[in-house]
């Protein structure tokens, strides 16, 4: 096995599809082999010390958080594979690639 690190900063956020974006961006530069364990550490979005994010802020992307809210309530009734969003269609179709 070999250890291979990578990270990236960015501007705060408490959405997956941020995150998600930031990791398959750091995930596609590197050597195209199998995986056997990604982790991911988010740190150090602000240079604001002892500042918490809420994660119940309404700002400017209520459009989002309320399909995010919806795409929840689907998956909590009918499963968690019966929504996908564009990049977990990306990410598998790149999956099936490498296979």
């Amino acid at each position: 096995m070999k250890s291979i690190t990578r990270s990236q900063s960015g501007e705060p956020t408490n959405k997956a599809e941020d995150i998600y974006k930031a990791v398959s961006t750091m995930i596609d530069k590197i050597e195209k082999r199998p995986i056997r364990l990604v982790g991911i550490t988010l740190s150090n979005f602000t240079e604001m010390p002892n500042m918490q994010m809420s994660l119940f802020d309404t700002g400017k992307d209520d459009r989002q958080d309320k399909l995010n809210d919806a795409m929840m309530k689907l998956q909590l009734k009918y499963g968690k594979g019966i929504v996908k969003t564009v990049n977990e269609l990306r990410a598998e179709k790149r999956l099936e690639d490498n296979e």
